[in-house]
């Protein structure tokens, strides 16, 4: 069980990691409002894709954590 929490506070972790980049780069940019969005949805898409693969790759381990613990 400590497992399952060691991998989801690592997952929220990098999010909020992501999120605290993505605040600080929108606030230092020097861009207008229409790049400034055009970036934003560009950066949640990027987003969105890490954390699909994070995901994945934490389902995978405890897949696989969960295997060695029924054998």
């Amino acid at each position: 069980m400590s497992d399952r929490n060691d991998d989801a506070s690592l997952f929220i972790a990098f999010l909020a990691g992501a999120v605290a980049g993505a605040v600080v780069g929108l606030l230092l940019a020097p861009k207008s409002g229409k790049e400034t969005r055009e970036d934003l949805g560009d950066l949640a898409k990027k987003a969105q894709e890490k954390a699909a693969e994070v995901a994945s790759d934490v389902a995978e381990m405890v897949r696989q954590r969960m295997d060695r613990s029924a054998s």
